[in-house]
């Protein structure tokens, strides 16, 4: 794929505004409901709390429309594996949030998103879908510059002769929600 830039949401969520929304997501005990969650938000700041302990106390990366926050207590499903509060959150401009609170970038300034990019899969003719993937740049940057070039096939060909791409390369392990393992790029190895 191409590396592309972020996207707003507003297409997944009944909210429907031209600054696009935040999402933030914080895992609960599976036992938890919705009576046990006291949750509050003002424009800069959020809190969470079940059963009286404090889960999420502290200041927004930027300003949202408090109000208009929506929340979800997300229960394990076929597509997710784990119970969740989900907050949508309006933003009030259409600045991009390198993170979701302050003190994310207080505790580490490297643990930022720096490129995205995004990979098709599919399985014979059949379209499965496509993923876009964050790359922590400042963290890895080494590692991040070379995932990054090998989904946007931009170096070429290796000195193999063999294209340095992951275009057409097989899959051969999957676990849902969790992890994606690729065969050689070069060999096009694929152990199934």
């Amino acid at each position: 794929g191409t590396e592309i830039q972020e996207s707003l949401a507003t297409d997944e969520t009944p909210l429907q505004t031209e600054q696009g929304v935040v999402y933030l997501c914080v895992p609960v005990h599976h036992q938890i409901t919705a009576k046990d969650l006291d949750i509050r938000c003002t424009s800069e700041r959020v809190k969470i709390s079940a059963n009286g302990t404090c889960l999420v106390n502290g200041e927004l990366w930027n300003r949202i429309v408090a109000d208009d926050v929506l929340w979800e207590l997300m229960q394990p499903d076929g597509k997710i594996n784990k119970t969740f509060i989900k907050l949508t959150m309006p933003k009030c401009t259409d600045t991009h949030w390198t993170f979701c609170m302050k003190r994310e970038q207080e505790e580490s300034t490297n643990v930022a998103v720096t490129h995205r990019v995004w990979m098709d899969f599919q399985v014979d003719d059949e379209y499965l879908g496509r993923i876009i993937i964050g790359l922590y740049g400042n963290m890895q940057p080494k590692a991040a510059e070379n995932f990054r070039a090998l989904c946007t096939g931009e170096k070429g060909v290796g000195k193999s002769g063999k294209r340095l791409w992951y275009k057409s390369c097989g899959i051969h392990s999957m676990i849902e929600n969790t992890l994606i393992v690729s065969g050689d790029i070069v060999c096009l190895d694929i152990l199934l």
